[in-house]
């Protein structure tokens, strides 16, 4: 019986070890995605801007997939910003749990603050500006990832060629 809970404290911890790491791999394909999705739209869009021959077409088709690269861009860099939230947190989760592992209710107390705002700190959420406070990292996170070599070099090289292009 006292084997059972020494146990149960582990488990749970790789538990939630495992659902924050399913929601790292899920950001990751998204931030894939992205990169299939924009590859696909230029692929099309020039394939039929080239069948059509229209001269008028041509520069607004190469404006419009400007736009549609720079969103995609924003996009990627939203879910790798959301994905490296999510392994600090679970690095800090883990040095937590073997900080305090025979204490169940720490790990709990962690449980609880993270999941209301993906930071592994003691907090009392105010209702007014927790939204705004959430969105404001996940998008100074985006920024941070816009100069990533998993974004940057991919979307320049487009943007480069759809410049040169026009």
């Amino acid at each position: 019986m006292a084997e059972q809970k020494e146990i149960y404290p582990f488990k749970e911890c790789e538990q939630y070890v495992e659902l924050l790491q399913r929601n790292i791999d899920r950001m990751a394909n998204n931030s894939a995605n992205c990169k299939n999705w924009l590859i696909a739209i230029i692929a099309g869009a020039l394939t039929v801007t080239f069948a059509k021959s229209d001269p008028d077409l041509y520069p607004k088709i190469i404006t419009l997939l400007k736009w549609v690269t720079g969103i995609f861009f924003f996009l990627d860099c939203l879910y790798l910003g959301i994905e490296r939230d999510f392994i600090k947190a679970e690095k800090a989760f883990i040095k937590a749990c073997k900080a305090s592992y025979p204490n169940i209710d720490d790990i709990k107390k962690y449980w609880m603050s993270f999941s209301k705002t993906i930071d592994i700190t003691d907090k009392t959420p105010d209702k007014c500006c927790i939204k705004f406070k959430q969105i404001w990292k996940q998008l100074k996170g985006a920024f941070c990832a816009m100069f990533s070599l998993s974004t940057t070099p991919f979307y320049g090289v487009i943007m480069y060629v759809l410049f040169t292009l026009d």
